[in-house]
C-alpha cells in the first residue's frame, strides 16, 4: 500500500468492530481537538459555521472512547446559535478561561461530561452517544452520588428519603 502516508501490512492489522456505545452517565473527559466546519452543502462563502469538538473519555472502562460534539457557533437560527454559544462559554469557564479567546484554551483540561444515548436520526434505528452537558468534576461527582447511590444501604436510603410511612406499597 504505497498511497497511504505510512505503509501498512494488513496481515498484522486487526480489524476493528463498530464503536461501542457508552452507557448513559457521567464520565471524566477532556477535549482533544476541534475543527471549524461548514455544513456539507453550504455556500463556501457562508458566514455560518460550527465547531466540532473531539471529546475523549480519560478514565474507567470506556477510557480512550471519543465523542464528537458539534456546536453551531454561527447559525442563521439565532436561538440555536445562542444555546450553543452558551455551552461554549461554560466550557471556557470549566477549563479555567472564563474570557476565552481561542479554542486551544479548551484542550487537555479534565472536565466531566454527562452522556446520553439517542437515535442517529428520526428515520434511523442506529443509536449514538451525545454529550448532554459539561460539568465541573466536583458537581458531577455529587450528581453521581445521588443518581447512583450504590454505596448506601437500603436503610440509609429509606431514612434519607423519609420512606418510613405506613403505606404498604
Amino acid at each position: 500500500m504505497k498511497n497511504l502516508r505510512v505503509e501498512l501490512d494488513w496481515n498484522k492489522v486487526q480489524e476493528r468492530e463498530d464503536f461501542a456505545l457508552l452507557p448513559a452517565g457521567y464520565y471524566k473527559a477532556m477535549i482533544l481537538g476541534y475543527d471549524k466546519k461548514t455544513k456539507k452543502n453550504a455556500d463556501p462563502n457562508s458566514p455560518y459555521y460550527y465547531i466540532e469538538l473531539k471529546v475523549k473519555v480519560i478514565e474507567g472502562t470506556y477510557r480512550e472512547q471519543v465523542i464528537l460534539h458539534k456546536l453551531n457557533i454561527c447559525n442563521p437560527n439565532e436561538e440555536v446559535m445562542k444555546w450553543h454559544q452558551g455551552i461554549l462559554k461554560k466550557l471556557f469557564r470549566l477549563c479555567g478561561h472564563p474570557d476565552g479567546t481561542t479554542y486551544d484554551q479548551l484542550l487537555g483540561i479534565p472536565i466531566m461530561i454527562q452522556v446520553k444515548i439517542r437515535p442517529f436520526s428520526k428515520t434511523n434505528e442506529k443509536m449514538i452517544n451525545e454529550i448532554e452537558s459539561y460539568l465541573e468534576i466536583n458537581d458531577a461527582l455529587l450528581a453521581i452520588k445521588y443518581a447512583f447511590p450504590i454505596q448506601q444501604t437500603t436503610s440509609q436510603l429509606v431514612k434519607e428519603l423519609d420512606l418510613n410511612d405506613d403505606i404498604p406499597f
